[in-house]
């Protein structure tokens, strides 16, 4: 019989011109579909003679594309909230297809992604690490019609339904304060954004608000010294040659302990006397901190960001609702001392 009603199914979808998700959330009444292409399939189905069996109703599906931890260890806060949320939503049926992607590698985030969206999916979580490569996944993803959740970083151009992720603009004040007490005028700070393969649209982001609030504040442009670092480029170090020492380095991302390598490398500047920002608590940067080799870690509460990213996109399945949502969590200031 349930082969019966795949065969069914297919036959609906080649008379409509629609995929085979598209009939099957038309049919269940879950997920997004547009009225007038519902009404088609509705219709189609009714000619056939098509009845949906209640004992075949499949439950609702989410699949979650996140950095496996093992290659970034930030990402065990996020899957540890997204583990919390799904225990709590146990009961309604709800299943999660989870896929974990080398942090480093495109290639991976790629195959994994489309190992997910081969799965019959009403919605999808993913980290969208790799801009061009997103933009691939979530063309399938449209033609599904899945609804979509963005976690830690996003990308305007594609407007996820939900979205979760820091308050930049908070950030980017939180850091500059920061800079401002730690600096006098015409000392040299360095916002540095080091990247693997892809540069990170985040970084760019964080780069842009803490110069927006510093700028503003009255600081003169000429002393931010903006630095790209390709960490996987064997010259990097060379870029930091020649440069006058600085008084405050910021690093827009997690690799802060690479980051600090390299400079310190070439710079050999004094620990106790330039002040290091950073982001995220991965054990090298918290190394680091405990060491007091570097002063500030700038994070965000990620259990609660990988809890609220399932519960919330779960609420907008339910409700089919159509408004994009987001939610900015505010920075914490991570020291030696709170660490």
């Amino acid at each position: 019989m349930h082969r019966r009603k795949s065969i069914r199914i297919q036959e609906i979808a080649e008379k409509a011109g629609v995929s085979v998700g598209t009939v099957d959330r038309a049919l269940h009444d879950r997920g997004r579909v547009a009225q007038k292409t519902k009404d088609v399939i509705m219709k189609i189905a009714a000619e056939l003679g098509y009845a949906v069996p209640k004992t075949l109703d499949r439950k609702m599906a989410i699949g979650v594309l996140l950095p496996d931890p093992k290659t970034n260890s930030y990402w065990e806060k996020p899957l540890e909230g997204i583990v919390q949320a799904a225990d709590l939503l146990n009961d309604t049926g709800l299943s999660i297809h989870l896929q974990l992607f080398d942090y480093n590698s495109e290639t991976d985030y790629l195959e994994k992604g489309h190992l997910l969206l081969n799965e019959k999916l009403e919605g999808m979580i993913v980290h969208p690490k790799y801009k061009e490569a997103t933009f691939e996944l979530i063309r399938k993803a449209e033609q599904e019609e899945m609804k979509l959740a963005f976690i830690n970083s996003n990308i305007t151009e594609i407007a996820p339904d939900y979205f979760i992720g820091q308050n930049i603009e908070a950030c980017g004040a939180l850091v500059g304060r920061l800079i401002e007490i730690s600096t006098r005028e015409k000392e040299d700070i360095w916002v540095v954004n080091p990247y693997h393969d892809e540069r990170l649209p985040i970084s760019f982001q964080r780069e842009r608000a803490v110069v927006n609030f510093l700028t503003k504040r009255g600081q003169d442009r000429s002393n931010i010294v903006i630095i790209d670092l390709p960490l996987k480029d064997e010259k990097a170090s060379s870029i930091f040659e020649g440069k006058a020492k600085p008084k405050a380095i910021y690093v827009t991302n997690s690799r802060v302990a690479e980051s600090y390598a390299l400079i310190k490398e070439v710079q050999h500047f004094d620990d106790q006397d330039t002040v290091f920002i950073g982001h995220d608590l991965l054990e090298e940067n918290k190394a680091l901190l405990k060491s007091e080799k570097i002063d500030f870690l700038i994070t965000q509460d990620s259990v609660r960001q990988g809890r609220e990213v399932l519960e919330n996109l779960y609420k907008i399945l339910k409700s089919k609702q159509h408004k994009k949502i987001e939610t900015l969590l505010p920075p914490s200031l991570v020291t030696k001392e709170n660490s």
